[in-house]
């Protein structure tokens, strides 16, 4: 009788475009646990440090992993399976590297230099008050956080040192800068020139314009802020 349970991998020819792999250089990846970001933008973290290039085979990486070399967000983590994505930052003990998970133009994850001591940076996708009348926003890599009025959805939010607050936020609106993490041109950044409210039939939309002078419309959900 077949499996029918959870599988830890994934066919590579149904991997999601994120993953950023090589179709046909074997026939599965690991995939990440369910539980942070969406599984078409995150990867494993083992997947992460073979990307970074701090190892070279999936065995060598599972055990740095659980042997606690790497950190994300401040944490340890033992989970080879455990995802990143959009906003993270990874940090590498043994190697003294921090790495801040981002996007291309291709819709593939990007792994980028960081300063140490760089905090993750979220945009806020939902809202709401608590029965005892207490304020939560939900970011977009899943977690739920205490917030204030002050935050609105569309805003992006850097955490506090410890991980479970609100540092500081980076408010939506024209002037901002901003970077494109879906649609047709993901993976730009440049700032918001002007703001159109959706209609019942659209959703609200913006106007960017990238550094080479470029204007675009597009969708609000597909950008976040990041200054």
């Amino acid at each position: 009788m077949a499996i029918k349970g959870n599988s830890r991998h994934i066919k590579r020819l149904n991997a999601p475009a994120y993953f950023g792999i090589e179709r046909k250089a074997g026939k599965y990846v690991i995939k990440a646990s369910p539980g942070r970001h969406t599984k078409d933008k995150s990867i494993a973290l083992t997947l992460f440090a073979k990307k970074a290039g701090l190892v070279a085979r999936t065995g060598e990486a599972i055990k740095v992993i659980k042997g606690g070399a790497l950190m994300v967000n401040g944490k340890p983590v033992s989970d080879p399976a455990y995802p990143v994505g959009l906003g993270d930052i990874v940090s590498a003990k043994d190697a003294g590297k921090e790495f801040a998970i981002g996007i291309d133009e291709y819709g593939k994850v990007l792994l980028q230099n960081a300063e140490k001591g760089a905090v993750p940076t979220y945009k806020v996708v939902r809202k709401y008050k608590t029965a005892k009348g207490g304020i939560m926003v939900g970011l977009h890599d899943g977690r739920i956080i205490k917030g204030t009025n002050s935050i609105k959805t569309n805003d992006s939010v850097k955490l506090s040192a410890d991980g479970k607050g609100v540092g500081s936020v980076l408010a939506f609106g024209e002037g901002k800068k901003c970077m494109i993490i879906d649609g047709v041109h993901v993976g730009s950044t440049g700032v918001i020139k002007k703001v159109n409210n959706g209609t019942m039939h659209s959703g609200k939309t913006v106007m960017v314009e990238d550094s080479k002078g470029n204007s675009f419309e597009t969708l609000v959900r597909n950008i976040m802020v990041i200054e």
